[in-house]
């Protein structure tokens, strides 16, 4: 019996259009976009027409690839050994994404974004489509990769497709499928009639390669676009690559995944133009109730198909009771982007105390604490200032790097800050902290109600501070040095409180910050420690998660939150 690809996947498009399935926005915009394409009149693509292959043999290119993928077997679990059965979302994926095509046959979309949260089936349907490239596309000495940025993560890929090779002699035979290596961990797949390649791909590619298809999964661990632009870039020499994206959200807002989600999101909303890329995310909607079990089937296309009710319920009780598992449990089971998987702040709380109209100058008769923090000679150096009015904080920062730093390209979200004039650069491969020095010194001389200087001495910091401290002192005598220079060193005693009443000013909406994208970055990288006392300190989950910008918002904090009116916050060393 034919099945009717075409009909399964349109009809999946109208029933999330009417509401017949569960979707959120974006499923329902994807569709939105499929359906309005059926309709264009004189495009330059068309909807799964019949071609002729090289060998003279009709075909539809939508139908084959779903076709190709059901003669598949899957190769663990429950279903070991049984052929794998599309599921009408699955369908539809891979229909739209492969049945469009232009007057010559070539594919429309070059690139198929998926995001879907775990347990859906995402690595198999992507090992699936990696080994139609592989074998079925017709494409010449194809060369397939299962691209990731760890070993584990291309396995999860590549394992499943070289062992359906393994396991399934027809498929070996019909297309001279080579198998190598002993397991799949160590292995590749080649063919011995056209020399075709299907391999894993970890960390940062050759130049040589000449990829036809890149299977990019969980493309958000991803710290940079370099294995991706690698890939993409080698597509030259090839007639119809494709590049298929299969990721959960993550929490690397700065990252390449969420720069691609957010491209994605501009084509569904058509505020811009791209027919070369087809992307459908499933997730919750903005404002429903994640602690609803009902809504998790919005986010989860495979609903009792793949992950059942039971699984879910123990996630959300385990969401419910464990404030530490929350994040992730969002993150990875309902595709929601996250700022930390044990996040200090709630970023929207934050988000919401935003003003960019602020303007520094209007607050100089306030009284005024300056947090800094330095770091390494190589790294991002922070200043935060405070001004408080009327019992209420309001939030300056600044932020300096190195230019060789600043201009790293993997450091993507770097390049960005410093040409939106959020992170301040000057030239060579370390801080210029004689400049930062000038700038403080400037800042205390000229400001009648600066009440403190705080910071962390660190080693970097002590050519800057004794400097400082010698220009003050030569100006205004050493009593002045002594209560305008504080050192506030970062432990749990000193941090603990002042995070805690951090964190109830902004709930309480009694703080307003001036919108720098940086201290934003450096709060939602913070994830909290608890020592048996419950008291928390402010740390990080990885190095390349900054987080110097929070703990220079911290140490100012803890020095405005004392103020008692007088000329200084009570400088008498009780919290050093």
């Amino acid at each position: 019996m034919t099945i009717n690809y075409a009909e399964i996947a349109h009809k999946y498009a109208i029933d999330v259009i009417n509401g017949e399935i569960p979707a959120n926005i974006y499923v329902k915009l994807a569709c939105q976009r499929h359906i309005d394409d059926l309709s264009r009149k004189n495009w330059k693509y068309t909807y799964n027409p019949p071609l002729t292959d090289a060998k003279g043999k009709e075909y539809r290119p939508g139908d084959r690839v779903c076709a190709f993928l059901e003669t598949l077997r899957h190769v663990k679990g429950k279903w070991k050994g049984e052929p794998f059965v599309l599921q009408p979302w699955q369908i539809f994926v891979v229909h739209v994404g492969f049945g469009w095509v232009d007057n010559h046959g070539i594919r429309r979309f070059r690139e198929v974004y998926l995001e879907v949260p775990r347990k859906n089936g995402k690595s198999y349907l992507s090992a699936g489509i990696g080994l139609y490239m592989f074998l079925a596309d017709g494409e010449g000495g194809a060369e397939v990769f299962a691209g990731a940025k760890n070993e584990r993560q291309a396995n999860a890929v590549f394992k499943p497709a070289w062992q359906m090779c393994k396991q399934d002699p027809e498929l070996k035979s019909y297309y001279n499928v080579a198998i190598y290596g002993l397991k799949p961990d160590s292995g590749s797949l080649g063919t011995t009639t056209d020399y075709s390649k299907f391999e894993r791909l970890v960390g940062n590619p050759n130049d040589g390669d000449s990829p036809s298809c890149y299977l990019c999964d969980e493309f958000h661990e991803h710290d940079t676009p370099l294995q991706y632009d690698t890939m993409t870039t080698g597509f030259g020499a090839r007639v119809s690559p494709i590049v298929l994206i299969t990721t959960t959200a993550g929490i690397n807002k700065d990252g390449p995944c969420y720069e691609k989600r957010m491209q994605c999101v501009s084509i569904l909303k058509k505020t811009i133009e791209n027919e070369e890329i087809f992307c459908i995310i499933y997730t919750l909607d903005e404002g429903d109730d994640w602690k609803d079990l009902s809504m998790w089937s919005k986010a989860n296309p495979n609903y009792n198909i793949s992950v059942f009710d039971k699984y879910f319920e123990s996630k959300l009780l385990e969401a419910q009771q464990t404030l530490s598992k929350q994040a992730i449990i969002l993150c990875k089971n309902l595709n929601i982007w996250m700022d930390s998987y044990n996040s200090w702040f709630d970023m929207e709380l934050w988000r919401k105390c935003e003003d960019m109209s602020l303007n520094e100058d209007d607050f100089k008769d306030y009284p005024c604490f300056y947090g800094a923090d330095f770091g390494a000679v190589k790294d991002l150096t922070a200043r935060v200032r405070i001004y408080i009015k009327d019992g209420h904080y309001y939030v300056f920062s600044q932020f300096n790097l190195p230019h060789d730093v600043a201009n790293d390209p993997e450091k993507t979200n770097y390049l960005r800050w410093v040409r939106e004039g959020f992170i301040e650069t000057n030239m060579g491969r370390t801080v210029d902290f004689t400049m930062i020095e000038d700038e403080v010194y400037d800042f205390i001389v000229s400001n009648r109600n600066m009440k403190e200087f705080a910071l962390d001495i660190g080693f970097s910091a002590w050519p800057f501070i004794q400097a400082l401290e010698r220009r003050l002192r030569d100006k205004y005598g050493q009593h002045f040095c002594d209560e305008m220079i504080v050192e506030y060193g970062k432990t749990v005693k000193n941090f603990s409180e002042p995070m805690k009443q951090l964190e109830k000013a902004v709930m309480d909406g009694r703080l307003t910050h001036s919108g720098n994208p940086v201290l934003s970055w450096c709060l939602g990288n913070v994830v909290v420690r608890y020592d048996k006392n419950d008291n928390i300190f402010a740390t990080k989950e990885r190095y390349a998660n900054k987080i110097d910008g929070a703990d220079t918002l911290i140490i100012a904090f803890a020095r405005a939150m004392m103020f008692d009116g007088t000329n200084n916050a009570g400088n008498d060393g009780s919290l050093l």
